[in-house]
């Protein structure tokens, strides 16, 4: 088994968000060689990315008083904190997980349409008893991008979900946790049938928003209607080419870049029918809405914490969450959004129904999903 240290010389990330973690957000130099069992049993080493084209896979080392449980978004404070990266080859990988059991019903998958109090339900999880929470950890956010739509790579981006995620649990074991939620960006979703082959008896959650209120939060949060963003709206689509079918159908059909409110629609169309494809597959799942969470969270999170088998011994922790801005302290904090001059008129509104009916002519822009919870 191989493992090999990196020594980081720069750090070369532009922006927080986009695209997803990859070794090329650092400068490096090789190092010594390391027992590869530091990444399962160091907790101040933890999964970064893959570098697919090597064949291997790249954990950061934090400093000891960094908790990425508390993070709002894993991968950034992965990113600012890193000291050192340990790169790993996939047989290793591989090797090293085949070692690790993991009670796959002691898991919780959050996948969401974004937008939606994900990240506030994946901070609130993480006050739950003897519960790890990651919030978007990017290296599956990589391996959806990665993976190809036509199946053709299937079989290794699903050894790499299944012991990419056996190793992330077992590493924060040391921490007390023996049960663990993953929170993905939106599109993770793409990997949800491959979850399910590997961990068929994790608890799935999907949350979701309207597409109207979605596209407002989405348009105001990342000030797509900006000048400055119309100049990166084509990075934008490259990277949703690879992870949102609509988008990628867009984009093999048009030359011109897609707007910005036609790529809020895509987004929220794939990650639907995506959604409803797992329902169709045999994926058992508790459904949420934004609307309900806002309105009445304690009645969505107690029914969640039951569906997942979580209890709560303070639940003055919850209310704590439950009084934060979730993603405060990034580049979509609230405080931020309330900054933005991108706000969708009526025409806007209009323009969102007639293109889910483009896009998705049986998805209602207001749909409630199946086994979506409804407070009585």
């Amino acid at each position: 088994m191989t493992a090999r240290r990196l020594t980081i010389v720069g750090k070369t990330r532009n922006t927080p968000f986009w695209p997803p973690a990859s070794l090329a957000d650092f400068q490096y130099e090789e190092a010594d060689k390391v027992d590869p069992s530091i990444v399962v049993e160091q907790p101040t080493i933890s999964l970064y990315c893959v570098d697919y084209e090597n064949r291997q896979a790249i954990f950061v080392e934090l400093p000891s008083d960094v908790d990425l449980s508390e993070a709002p978004f894993y991968y950034q404070t992965q990113y600012e904190a890193a000291q050192s990266l340990v790169a790993v080859s996939y047989d290793t990988l591989h090797a090293l997980a085949d070692d690790i059991a993991i009670d796959p019903s002691r898991i919780s998958l959050v996948y969401s349409t974004g937008r939606c109090g994900s990240t506030l339900v994946s901070h609130v999880l993480n006050q739950a008893d003897d519960v790890y929470s990651f919030a978007e950890p990017d290296v599956f956010s990589q391996l959806a991008a990665l993976r190809g739509f036509d199946g053709r790579n299937d079989a290794e981006i699903s050894a790499l979900v299944r012991d990419c995620t056996k190793i992330m649990c077992a590493a924060v074991q040391s921490l007390g946790a023996s049960k663990w939620a993953i929170k993905f960006r939106s599109f993770g979703i793409e990997l949800g049938d491959l979850f399910y082959q590997h961990f068929p008896t994790a608890n799935v959650v999907f949350l979701y928003r309207a597409e109207v209120s979605y596209s407002r939060s989405v348009v105001r949060t990342f000030r797509l209607f900006e000048p400055d963003m119309q100049d990166i709206m084509p990075d934008f689509q490259k990277v949703f080419s690879q992870v949102a079918r609509p988008v990628a159908a867009y984009t093999s059909t048009h030359t011109a870049v897609i707007p910005p409110l036609e790529l809020t629609v895509c987004m929220w169309v794939g990650v639907m029918e995506r959604c409803l494809e797992l329902q169709a597959q045999g994926v058992p799942m508790f459904c949420a809405r934004y609307e309900e969470l806002k309105a009445m969270p304690h009645a969505v999170l107690d029914t969640l914490f039951s569906y997942c088998g979580l209890t709560v011994i303070d639940p003055a922790a919850v209310d704590k969450v439950l009084a934060q801005d979730s993603q405060s302290g990034t580049e979509l904090s609230q405080m931020n959004a309330q900054q933005s001059m991108s706000i969708l008129t009526e025409a806007h509104v209009e323009e969102l129904h007639r293109l889910v009916k483009h896009y998705a002519p049986t998805l209602a822009s207001d749909i409630i999903l199946p086994y979506t919870f409804r407070p009585s």
